[in-house]
């Protein structure tokens, strides 16, 4: 009750209708995540036949560190390229987002029409623009004779195009997330520059503050309520991040183009492919899945501290 104390009488009366607006998204939680999923949660912690086991989980620690070889370990490899891509998709998209999005509110020459072509690729679906990347990565298309051009000699890309090399695939992938990365994170961070008030940039132009000092100095910390956001929720999938290398492989996985949420996919089309003779496999999926959450959570909980103490919540 000493809880309660600290608020007025006039504040308690509003509780009921705050716990009515609480209870349906706690009972969603509940319900369809913790159980729907309760059986899958209890599958890493099984054998074969059902009974207690750890073994499922020894498994999956014993393949992090496997004779040490992280350049053969698959799943070593798969967890990096997750974080690779966690990291220029949100990090480095993010970073270039703050500076070119605040040009862009600033109505510089051609701003509209950069806000209309950044607004594109959300507008086409992830199975033809895929379709349409894909045309544009074979030999013949445009950006591999562009990079061929350039110096690139592989064997496999003068067979295939840049997506038919191990040494192309997964790196001409995380330059093409960077890319469009930065278009789909303009329309929000944009919309929280549009907030500020102009006479805040007004008057720092009285005062002879430059561009790039106005940029961060004012702009960022103003609209840094929205950027620690976007970075917060990107956190959630640190080790889940992937680049539709389903699309993009055919569904095979080739040529290094591999995460853990692909890797998950193929287990799962073992399992089905196989009429249920790996079923053991659910074991092993469930017990990756509780080891990356694992991970995850103290990394949310950690960065969000950070981002927070970084910077302010400003209100206009």
């Amino acid at each position: 009750m000493k809880f309660l104390s600290k608020y007025s009488k006039m504040e308690r009366r509003d509780f009921p209708f705050i716990a009515l607006l609480l209870a349906f998204p706690i009972a969603q939680v509940l319900i369809f995540f913790f159980y729907v999923n309760a059986s899958s949660f209890l599958l890493a912690f099984q054998d074969v036949t059902g009974k207690f086991s750890l073994d499922t989980l020894k498994l999956v620690f014993e393949g992090f560190i496997r004779n040490n070889d992280f350049q053969n370990n698959p799943l070593f490899t798969m967890l990096w390229h997750s974080v690779v891509i966690w990291i220029c998709s949100n990090v480095v998209c993010t970073l270039v987002n703050v500076f070119t999005c605040y040009m862009l509110t600033k109505h510089m020459v051609g701003s509209t029409f950069f806000r209309a072509v950044f607004a594109i690729p959300g507008l086409v679906g992830v199975v033809v623009f895929s379709t349409i990347m894909k045309q544009l990565y074979g030999y013949s298309g445009p950006i591999t004779q562009m990079a061929l051009k350039m110096g690139l000699s592989d064997n496999a890309v003068l067979r295939g195009g840049l997506l038919a090399s191990d040494s192309t695939a997964f790196q001409t992938l995380i330059i093409q997330s960077i890319v469009y990365g930065i278009a789909g994170g303009n329309m929000i961070v944009a919309g929280a520059y549009m907030r500020i008030p102009n006479e805040i940039f007004e008057s720092s132009k009285l005062d002879g503050c430059g561009f790039f000092r106005e940029t961060f100095q004012i702009a960022v910390p103003c609209a840094w309520s929205t950027i620690s956001t976007m970075l917060v929720f990107s956190l959630c999938h640190f080790f889940t991040a992937d680049l539709s290398f389903y699309m993009y492989s055919n569904g095979l996985g080739n040529h290094n183009m591999t995460s853990v949420t692909f890797a998950l996919y193929k287990l799962q089309v073992t399992i089905s492919e196989t009429s249920g003779a790996n079923e053991i496999l659910y074991n092993y999926v469930s017990a990756l899945g509780i080891c990356i959450t694992a991970i995850t959570i103290p990394v949310v909980i950690f960065g969000r501290k950070i981002l927070s103490k970084m910077g302010e919540d400003v209100q206009f």
